[in-house]
């Protein structure tokens, strides 16, 4: 090979060993000033990414409200109440129902007007059963006409029998006593009896009679009530002196 020749093959090689590292340079440059987003010289090139610790969650604020509880008292302490049942109200009397107890009472002031009329040592006590035996045979009679014409019959129910039984009790042992202690017996007996009535004519018999004769005949029994009781209390206060 000629001299020329060969300075012309040694250029040629200069020239692609300087071309060949100037793009290396250039490379390793854009390797290295990449910025934050370049990857580490010294990591290997195939190594997977640092895995980036997530911070947790803030806490937030719960959305139940607390609730303050009384000091010592607890959750079972502060619980409502357990509602106690509610009693039924009792059925409402027929008119044939308030008969029979109109007739219950009625037969029971007679009675024992009949027995303290005989037994009875004082004179206005006396005079006092006898207008019992004489205005309640005189309601009773009363009673019998308005059962004719209405055509009803009295009918049985739970405030008749105990009505019966409680008569019969307070007479009997009305019957067990004597002389002024009969007298005394006798007259608070009526006093609680005729307070009695009237409350049951007030409440219960009055307000639920249906037929307008029955209502009618229980009012007009009330005037003589109350003149039975203002003349007991009467005797009460003369047999106390």
């Amino acid at each position: 090979m000629s001299p020329t020749k060969t300075s012309h093959f040694a250029l040629a090689r200069l020239s692609t060993f300087a071309t060949t590292a100037i793009a290396c340079t250039a490379f390793a440059a854009a390797l290295g000033c990449g910025g934050a987003d370049s990857p580490d010289p010294k990591m290997p090139m195939n190594s997977p990414a640092p895995a980036v610790e997530t911070p947790p969650p803030p806490e937030t604020a719960s959305t139940t409200p607390a609730v303050d509880m009384p000091p010592n008292k607890s959750a079972a302490d502060t619980a409502p109440l357990p509602v106690a049942p509610t009693t039924p109200a009792p059925p409402s009397l027929t008119d044939e129902q308030i008969l029979a107890i109109t007739n219950t009472l009625n037969s029971a002031e007679v009675e024992e007007g009949k027995v303290a009329a005989g037994k009875a040592k004082n004179g206005e006590v006396k005079k006092y059963a006898q207008m019992m035996v004489k205005h309640h045979g005189e309601a009773k009679t009363k009673q019998a006409a308005l059962v004719k014409k209405a055509k009803l019959t009295p009918q049985e129910s739970d405030m008749t029998a105990a009505l019966v039984s409680e008569n019969k009790k307070g007479l009997d042992e009305l019957k067990t006593k004597s002389g002024s202690d009969f007298d005394k017996s006798y007259v608070d007996a009526q006093i609680k009896e005729h307070k009695e009535v009237l409350d049951t004519i007030d409440t219960k018999l009055i307000p639920q009679a249906k037929s307008a004769d029955v209502k009618t005949f229980v009012a007009g029994m009330r005037p003589t009530i109350v003149h039975h009781l203002e003349e007991a209390q009467k005797l009460q206060t003369l047999l106390n002196k």
